[in-house]
């Protein structure tokens, strides 16, 4: 009741959920589940096999977005929760805003300002082709060159990003629709 107070559209308990749903059309094309305070506190403890890439868990969401000014007010505004300011990353071509959630990943809302750098022309294509939303999942390894070769061992192709050689990416195809950004830790 609180969010949709705060104009989001918060949809009916789905039977069985524990959490609730927030709709993609009020958070940037971002379907958000909305679960208590503290409702898991366990642990996955599947033993690790010694061939597996040692990547973290999910370290940031990069949202791609058509109004950063408006996504800025969403997630800080409405959802309340603590928002930086927007900055100019003329480097990558985009207007970018870390919001920074209590417990998770950072979710970062990047908006393109110039289309002729790299990591820019890739947001523009994906706006173009899937509307506002997740644009990438990024991962850590403390080692890259080994995390590239084990993916490949295990079938997953990777590659360096275009926009950054020091981040690698797996492809969509790969990730179930997901793409996966892995930076160094």
């Amino acid at each position: 009741a609180e969010l949709a107070g705060r104009g989001l559209n918060v949809m009916p308990l789905m039977p069985g959920a524990f959490g609730r749903d927030v709709h993609p059309g009020s958070t940037h094309g971002v379907l958000i589940r909305v679960y208590p305070v503290n409702s898991f506190k366990g642990q996955y403890k599947r033993a690790l096999d010694d061939r597996a890439p040692r990547l973290s868990g999910i370290v940031r969401v990069i949202v791609a977005v058509e109004d950063i000014e408006h996504a800025v007010e969403v997630y800080g505004s409405q959802f309340k929760l603590p928002m930086g300011n927007i900055l100019d990353d003329a480097e990558r071509g985009v207007w970018s805003a870390i919001c920074r959630p209590p417990t998770g990943g950072v979710i970062e809302l990047v908006a393109v300002k110039d289309p002729s750098r790299t990591f820019a022309r890739a947001i523009e294509r994906h706006l173009e082709e899937k509307r506002e939303g997740m644009y990438a999942l990024v991962l850590e390894s403390s080692d890259l060159p080994a995390t590239a070769k084990s993916l490949a061992g295990h079938g997953i192709r990777v590659h360096p990003a275009a926009d950054n050689r020091n981040v690698l990416e797996v492809p969509r195809e790969d990730a179930f629709g997901a793409l996966i950004r892995i930076q160094a830790a």
